[in-house]
């Protein structure tokens, strides 16, 4: 595999875990962009199709075994999920967003919450404290988060995840959080 840049680095790392979870099931890049490499990185880690979804019309030549859909996620309705890739989400709601999470069996994300930057919302990463962690790698420039199934309560959040939950303050990267009384 090789390392391409994007807002972050994918690691080789990185790379290598998002293998198992994607490797020959169906992956939904939701909110994908017009032209995002993350498309041919879920190809090469083996993915049986990609479906990329964004507002916007496609500007890509799309490699076999991508569809590319033209759709809001509020529109988008597919009848299930198993992967869904959430990559450098905005950090604003998006109607529909949480839904199409909601559904996905495995739930992958990539962006930031530390060093200054935000992405994605407080709801997601209250959503995500709330499955099973697979895998957290994280990285200075691009963490990534795989969760799976729900759980009964809330497990301890990843420092990008706590980021995520309280925005009223920026955590640096490699460096604990303080506990908080109350946690999430």
């Amino acid at each position: 595999m090789t390392e391409r840049r994007r807002y972050g680095k994918l690691t080789f790392s990185q790379e290598s875990a998002l293998v198992k979870y994607v490797s020959g099931r169906e992956v939904h890049d939701l909110g994908c962009g017009t032209n995002t490499p993350m498309v041919q990185t879920l190809l090469d880690c083996g993915a049986a199709t990609v479906i990329a979804v964004d507002k916007e019309p496609s500007s890509m030549s799309l490699p076999k075994r991508v569809t590319y859909v033209q759709s809001t996620l509020r529109d988008y309705n597919p009848a299930s999920i198993d992967v869904a890739l959430l990559s450098w989400p905005l950090n604003n709601e998006i109607d529909g967003l949480f839904g199409l999470v909601s559904k996905a069996r495995v739930l992958i994300y990539l962006g930031k919450n530390t060093d200054g930057t935000a992405c994605g919302t407080r709801i997601l990463f209250e959503h995500m404290v709330r499955r099973r962690l697979l895998v957290h790698k994280p990285h200075p420039k691009n963490t990534l988060i795989v969760v799976g199934d729900p759980l009964g309560h809330p497990r301890k959040p990843t420092d990008e995840e706590w980021a995520g939950i309280d925005q009223s303050e920026i955590y640096a990267y490699g460096i604990p959080k303080k506990e908080s009384a109350d946690g999430p």
